[in-house]
């Protein structure tokens, strides 16, 4: 699971990489070097990094990229693949925020041109959209087919 936020006073925390890879933030001891706990960020884009960019942080001391599964956020190899990719987005105040759509339930067409533009947009991860169809639900073999 995900560490707890350590507190901010009197304590130097960086985000490093542990000896088992996880990704967590960690009291920097006495000696260290700064390149475990700096990280690259690696952009496909040119130009300064905005906010829904998706990037890539690869740790230099390890060289290894960070991926998450889940909620469990570690840097196991060098891959910049769908699990590597992170966007940094800036949440708007909360006051923007529109108000929850009421639940509404989809036809199978429209669920399935949902999930084709999440991929073209490259919005869903196709790993995660492949592992839903294939699944043993009764509604996902139908959903498969539309697909």
């Amino acid at each position: 699971g995900a560490a707890p936020c350590p507190p901010a006073a009197g304590h130097s925390w960086r985000l490093g990489v542990t000896p088992t890879f996880d990704v967590r933030p960690l009291q920097r001891p006495d000696g260290a070097k700064d390149a475990d706990s700096s990280f690259f960020v690696l952009s496909m884009s040119v130009g300064p990094v905005s906010s829904g960019i998706p990037v890539y942080l690869k740790c230099v001391g390890s060289g290894r990229t960070i991926d998450i599964d889940g909620d469990v956020v570690r840097a196991r190899g060098q891959e910049q693949g769908t699990h590597q990719r992170i966007c940094i987005e800036k949440l708007p105040p909360e006051s923007e925020i529109p108000a929850a759509c009421p639940d509404t339930e989809l036809s199978a067409q429209e669920k399935a041109w949902l999930f084709r533009r999440g991929v073209q947009l490259a919005l869903v991860d196709k790993q995660q959209i492949a592992k839903l169809l294939s699944s043993h639900r009764p509604t996902c073999r139908d959903l498969l087919k539309i697909y």
